[in-house]
């Protein structure tokens, strides 16, 4: 008989955007594992009844400061928290969704934050196989600690995809078009300048190019609103997007355009790849998983050209996608699957514990 597991998450799901683990926690408790509600701050749960697991997910977040003095004190009482659980007996699984912050100019405290958190931690979970590698030659992670379960897609929470051409009247695109869509918080590692400047040179009369998102800063925002008034068809939503408008976008898309030249999970393919949208992307991390699948373009910045061929050539592109293929995939990706899968690990390190 298995085991009734109790979890605690962190951070609390009803705080993140990204509804992962939400999706990921109602599948869990389908397993009889018990999500255990989270505390209003990081340092009381120590002081929380005995509990099996502590979830991590973007634990960077508890420690990541401007100031590189608060950053070594927060980081040194994260350090503090997770060695008090672990004395008491609570095993500790990270899923990894970055290697480290998008932003930060401190990479080398990150990758040593990285490797205490690894150390400390009974499970790391990663969404693709080649993180696998990372993880043991850059910060020699025991390999057994490891496991691969892939991203779940996101079907079962934003809703099904509107008529492309109801959803283009919002926007104002023609029905015959193509769409290219971009969709995502803006910051300038995202690379969306790459894909702008590929689109500028496009000889496709019938391209149109969607970008919907939040700027990170003014900065990016005059950068993108000044870009915008070059070609009537480079379409920019520069706001934070409602949820319930996202199927409206992908709804009225051809193709989704990850251009980000720095990642390592990426929830953004997922959602493209829910809605059944061919992906332009550069090889590498998360997109290697789908490297060689007709659905996937992949292309190596900064080369524009290749960018401006592939929008040139899209029509061509479009005909050999399979998109039987791209359901098949997606079907294999659900969070249901993602959850049996780590409920394996969960009870088997519970009872080895």
């Amino acid at each position: 008989m298995k085991n009734r597991i109790t979890l605690l998450p962190w951070p609390n799901p009803d705080w993140k955007e990204n509804p992962y683990q939400k999706l990921l926690y109602k599948e869990l408790t389908k397993h009889g594992i018990q999500i255990l509600p989270t505390p209003i701050t990081f340092s009381l749960i120590p002081f929380k009844r005995p509990f099996d697991w502590l979830h991590l997910n973007w634990p960077d977040t508890l420690y990541t400061h401007r100031s590189p003095k608060k950053q070594a004190e927060r980081f040194s009482h994260y350090v503090k928290i997770l060695s008090t659980l672990k004395r008491r007996g609570t095993k500790i699984l990270w899923t990894m969704h970055n290697e480290y912050p998008h932003e930060s100019d401190d990479l080398e405290f990150h990758k040593q934050a990285l490797a205490k958190t690894a150390e400390l931690c009974d499970l790391i979970h990663v969404h693709f196989s080649a993180a696998v590698e990372l993880l043991k030659q850059e910060y020699h992670v025991d390999p057994q600690k490891i496991i691969v379960v892939p991203h779940g897609h996101y079907a079962d929470y934003y809703g099904d995809p509107i008529p492309k051409e109801e959803a283009r009247k919002a926007f104002n695109i023609p029905h015959h078009a193509r769409v290219i869509l971009s969709f995502g918080y803006l910051r300038k590692y995202k690379g969306i300048e790459d894909a702008i400047a590929s689109f500028h040179e496009t000889k496709n009369n019938q391209l149109y190019f969607l970008i919907a998102g939040e700027p990170a800063d003014k900065k990016m925002t005059d950068y993108l609103q000044n870009d915008g008034k070059r070609n009537p068809k480079l379409l920019m939503h520069l706001s934070k997007i409602k949820e319930k408008d996202f199927v409206r976008y992908f709804s009225a898309a051809d193709v989704f355009i990850f251009p980000s030249r720095n990642f390592f999970t990426s929830g953004s393919i997922m959602l493209a790849l829910t809605y059944n949208l061919p992906v332009i992307a550069i090889p590498k991390n998360h997109t290697l998983q789908f490297l060689g699948k007709s659905f996937l373009k992949p292309w190596q910045p900064p080369d524009k050209n290749t960018l401006t061929y592939i929008m040139d050539n899209l029509e061509g592109w479009l005909a050999t996608v399979n998109y039987e293929e791209l359901e098949e995939t997606k079907q294999e990706l659900d969070f249901e699957k993602l959850a049996r899968e780590l409920n394996k690990y969960l009870q088997k390190n519970s009872e080895s514990g």
